[in-house]
């Protein structure tokens, strides 16, 4: 897996590889050929973040807004990491965004207590 993190402030950018790599063993989307992601940490106005495929097969850039609390912060996060879920096992009812919101608490909570962040 590789990942290239921009913007925001240096703990949030620490958060997002710890929150990243636990969600990537958490979802066992570890295979043969290597995930790539680009994340960009900036303040969003109407969106606390949002992920789109990449053109490389199993790449994913997701964006999220750094002017939230740092537990919606693990959770927009642990929510775009569901969609990328989504993409790789190609599961997913409707657009997905029903699964993600109903996770995205659950897992920044589960997160929070490995004392990952």
């Amino acid at each position: 897996m590789k990942m290239i993190i921009s913007g925001g402030e240096k703990h949030l950018r620490t958060i997002t590889e710890a929150v990243i790599t636990w969600c990537v063993k958490y979802f066992d989307l570890n295979k043969k050929d290597e995930l790539l992601f680009s994340v960009k940490i900036h303040p969003r106005d109407n969106c606390w973040g949002y992920c789109e495929q990449g053109s490389i097969d199993r790449s994913y850039k997701i964006y999220i807004a750094n002017n939230q609390t740092v537990r919606d912060f693990v959770a927009t996060l642990a929510h775009e990491m569901v969609h990328v879920k989504q993409w790789e096992t190609g599961k997913w009812v409707g657009e997905g965004e029903r699964e993600a919101a109903r996770l995205q608490y659950l897992l920044a909570d589960e997160i929070w207590r490995k004392g990952l962040v």
